[in-house]
């Protein structure tokens, strides 16, 4: 049976509705995608497609970091990156502590608890200063002396990064790394740093050097720590939330995660 001309405008009016709906739908989902992932990249999603000022946060122990490493090549590679900002763990300013230059090694002493608690340590080594120093007997005299030997050795290859990096002769350098600390104002004495302020002092910095100062600041950060884990960070602001903790207590939980947290042998200490 032949289709009535009215049947036939419902039907196409029906097509073109589905037609739309389908259309708008497919847009929606699109801008919803595009909207979920802006919020999870935030800045890094669309910031790192324009010219910009990068800008890079290392907090905590700084330890060796392959990632680190990586995004400070791709960043130095970008051609939208006109200039770079590196907020290392520290508020700045003339009240900063700097300093601190030297190497250390700690290592506590148990004996005294475990002869209390009765217990007793048995061990066998292939020489006498394997495994040393150990936590579970008194430091002699001889592995004192080895111990010394390789904080010396660290030591003067920190003395001369810094005596490198900061254009000092090494009796320069050496005098400042007696393990003392000073003020942002006082290492700008000692020429451990070239100025203080904060982050707009070093945009002000970068524009003398040819950085348009107007560009917008995009922080570049850890793709593995930002979407890892269902946004571990987040995750661990909720456990935190759950235990009855401050959002400050959701930063310690993440970082007690972070493999950084555990160290093992000599760590040079030098607050820039």
């Amino acid at each position: 049976m032949a289709m009535r001309a009215d049947d036939l405008i419902d039907r196409r009016r029906l097509r073109r509705k589905l037609t739309f709906w389908r259309v708008a739908s497919f847009v929606v989902l699109a801008a919803a995608v595009i909207a979920f992932a802006a919020w999870i990249y935030d800045d890094n999603f669309t910031g790192q497609a324009v010219p910009h000022i990068a800008k890079v946060k290392i907090e905590g122990t700084i330890t060796e970091d392959e990632e680190l490493l990586k995004r400070l090549e791709a960043i130095r590679k970008s051609p939208q990156v006109k200039g770079v900002i590196l907020s290392i763990d520290s508020p700045g300013g003339k009240t900063s502590i700097v300093g601190s230059i030297g190497v250390l090694i700690q290592y506590p002493d148990v004996s005294g608890l475990m002869d209390k608690l009765g217990i007793k340590l048995e061990e066998v080594k292939s020489s006498p200063l394997k495994a040393s120093p150990s936590p579970f007997k008194p430091t002699n005299d001889d592995e004192r002396a080895m111990v010394r030997k390789l904080i010396l050795d660290s030591y003067d290859w920190f003395v001369g990064i810094v005596a490198d990096r900061r254009k000092m002769t090494h009796e320069q350098a050496l005098a400042l790394a007696d393990g003392s600390i000073f003020t942002g104002r006082q290492a700008l004495a000692n020429h451990l740093v070239d100025a203080v302020g904060g982050e707009q002092e070093a945009i002000d910095w970068l524009a003398t050097k040819g950085v348009d100062a107007k560009l917008k600041v995009v922080e570049w950060k850890d793709k593995d720590r930002r979407g890892g884990f269902l946004f571990s960070q987040s995750m661990a602001k909720m456990a935190a939330k759950a235990l009855g903790l401050p959002d400050s207590g959701g930063d310690v939980i993440h970082e007690l995660g972070a493999d950084r947290l555990f160290l093992d042998g000599l760590v040079s200490v030098w607050h820039p």
